[in-house]
């Protein structure tokens, strides 16, 4: 028989070990992930974590900045209105710069790190793909991914809920207007040569042959390209009445600024990130005129009250259609977030989502989504888009 005092020495190694033991498990990066994206966060007091990678820096980071805002609001709004049965919200946003390495970097620490419960408004074609690579096999939702890409919803991707109108409407809408508004018969295109600049030059290209036409000249530049000149100036020797400029940020204001430079005055037609307050900056007087689209209600003196409102009420930056796609993200999230019943996981929130029919955000056209054999748009929440024109120094629907 153990004396006394070896017994307690026998039964202290042996807690001893056990705590140890434990306390490994807890740090093997295996097991915590044989938990899946399926393990519950619930809890009475812990916030719901949500975040998105965006580009907060470089070229488009005005674009990710707004994006932010937008959701923001929407979560701080939530949160003073009492959170998820009394639950807060936690909302991190990550900068990616627009490189699609860093947006799949930051969707895994969301994922492993700050176990969000969704991504909500990611940005970017080339990120989002990479990221659902990442997702798809967890059943882990993107509420809310931003892109007007085909390729991130056609074929729709089970983790990526996408918003807005895509592309093979955008630039389509792009042609007829510029054929059947303006009249133009010379109409030429400028594109980013990446997977957001390819289709969209595709389904523009598609829909001037409708007409029994040709672009009289084709130009592209690279994503990261710091001067658009010598587009420019190959675009200005086929003497267009219209381009449509298909791009971004400082280039797309390069573009624009360099051709009132040399006083070349075509209509020019752009997608609908550039109904930015801050792009709009970029080209000042230059960018009276230009033509856009946009799949929400325009922010004026007359209309979205509630939207300027709120961004108000948290001193956020001026609402634009940048900050209404995020608006509209969370507003999605919160909808799907809000039907959960049982534990709250990512999986439960994706096939909340997935049930979300004619949702009116009341920024614009409702938001319909669906299971992945319910077709191509079953993962695209809008499908329409109308004209908007920069008009002293606010984009303004066609006809004001």
């Amino acid at each position: 028989m153990m004396k006394k005092s070896t017994k307690y020495l026998f039964f202290a190694c042996l807690l001893f070990i056990m705590t140890a033991l434990a306390g490994c498990a807890d740090k093997n990066p295996a097991a915590s992930s044989s938990k899946g994206s399926n393990q519950s966060v619930d809890s009475k007091k812990d916030p719901i974590v949500i975040g998105a990678s965006l580009p907060l820096s470089g070229t488009l980071g005005y674009m990710g900045k707004e994006v932010s805002e937008g959701i923001q609001g929407i979560i701080n709004q939530t949160n003073d209105d009492g959170g998820i049965n009394g639950r807060p919200i936690k909302f991190v946003p990550m900068d990616d710069a627009y490189d699609p390495a860093k947006h799949l970097a930051n969707t895994r620490y969301l994922v492993d790190n700050e176990k969000a419960v969704a991504i909500v408004g990611s940005l970017g074609t080339e990120g989002l793909k990479s990221a659902a690579k990442f997702l798809n096999p967890k059943n882990f939702p993107v509420i809310g991914a931003l892109s007007i890409s085909d390729a991130i919803s056609k074929p729709p991707q089970k983790s990526l809920f996408a918003l807005p109108a895509p592309q093979s409407v955008e630039g389509p809408t792009l042609v007829e207007y510029a054929v059947e508004k303006l009249k133009a018969k010379r109409i030429a295109f400028v594109y980013q040569n990446d997977s957001w600049g390819e289709p969209a030059f595709k389904f523009s290209e598609e829909k001037i042959k409708s007409y029994g036409m040709e672009f009289v000249k084709v130009e592209s530049f690279e994503p990261k390209a710091s001067e658009m000149s010598t587009q420019l100036h190959r675009i200005k020797e086929a003497k267009p009445d219209a381009v449509i400029l298909y791009a971004l940020g400082s280039q797309a204001a390069a573009f624009v600024n360099s051709a009132a430079e040399e006083n070349f005055k075509p209509a020019i037609l752009g997608p609908s990130g550039l109904n930015s307050p801050e792009w709009i900056k970029l080209v000042g007087k230059n960018g009276e005129g230009i033509i856009s689209c946009s799949s929400y209600y325009p922010i004026t003196a007359d209309n979205m009250k509630w939207v300027r409102d709120l961004h108000d009420k948290y001193k956020l930056a001026n609402p634009s259609s940048n900050s209404l796609m995020g608006t509209s993200a969370a507003l999605v999230f919160i909808e799907a977030l809000k039907n959960v019943d049982g534990d709250l996981t990512p999986e439960a929130v994706l096939k909340e989502a997935e049930k979300i029919k004619n949702f009116d955000q009341k920024i614009g056209d409702p938001i319909s989504f669906g299971t992945l054999d319910e077709g191509d748009n079953s993962r695209r929440g809008q499908t329409t888009q109308s004209i908007v024109i920069l008009k002293d120094g606010l984009f303004v629907p066609e006809g004001i």
